[in-house]
């Protein structure tokens, strides 16, 4: 290994260490009054330092959605299976991108922070924070188009658009307004899966309406 590849290896090594500590003080209950002093002081790192790797609060919990955008991934790549509709796996992409919000809420919530405030990337790029997750999903719609379990009279971009701009502004309504699933006794999980059930009979194939 040579030295280039050994100090790249140990700057990566730091940032997993920075954000793995982020995460503890920033999802702490009082995480919103953690600071970049609570995180330079927790890995031991001088705040000039912390700096070098992160410019700012702001650029530290953007690492961490998109750290979260790589667990949805993940996620997502299990529904990929030999022999199953594209229709099929994007209906399963609904039940895991569920599984995902149970398992990481605090991450879903940054993203949905950064969704809704159209904060743009650290270095300044015009990548969207769930670009990788959507890529994904339109590869998906693409493969149900093919194999004519999914609607083709709208391009897979509209669907993406579509899908994503619906469960992000259910999910914003759910996260805001708590109370009214508490008043009317459902479970979060039912509604967010029934949600997207009424979405996927909108995008079947024109002959099976």
């Amino acid at each position: 290994m040579g030295i280039a590849e050994r100090k790249e290896r140990e700057k990566q090594r730091r940032r997993e260490e920075i954000l793995d500590a982020a995460e503890e003080i920033f999802f702490d209950a009082n995480g919103e009054k953690g600071t970049m002093d609570d995180v330079a002081e927790r890995v031991e790192l001088s705040k000039g330092t912390l700096y070098l790797y992160y410019r700012n609060k702001n650029d530290l919990l953007y690492a961490i959605a998109e750290k979260g955008v790589g667990l949805l991934l993940e996620y997502f790549a299990g529904v990929i299976r030999e022999g199953l509709s594209g229709r099929n796996q994007l209906s399963d992409i609904g039940d895991e991108f569920v599984r995902f919000v149970e398992d990481y809420p605090k991450h879903f919530e940054l993203i949905l922070r950064f969704e809704l405030a159209g904060y743009q990337s650290p270095d300044g790029g015009d990548r969207l924070l769930m670009e990788p997750a959507l890529a994904f999903l339109r590869e998906v719609l693409v493969r149900g188009q093919k194999d004519g379990s999914i609607r083709d009279d709208i391009t897979e971009d509209e669907i993406v658009i579509i899908l994503w701009s619906q469960m992000i502004g259910l999910m914003q309504s759910i996260l805001r307004k708590e109370r009214y699933i508490d008043f009317y006794g459902v479970e979060l999980k039912r509604v967010i899966k029934g949600h997207y059930r009424i979405i996927m009979k909108g995008i079947e194939p024109k002959s099976t309406e």
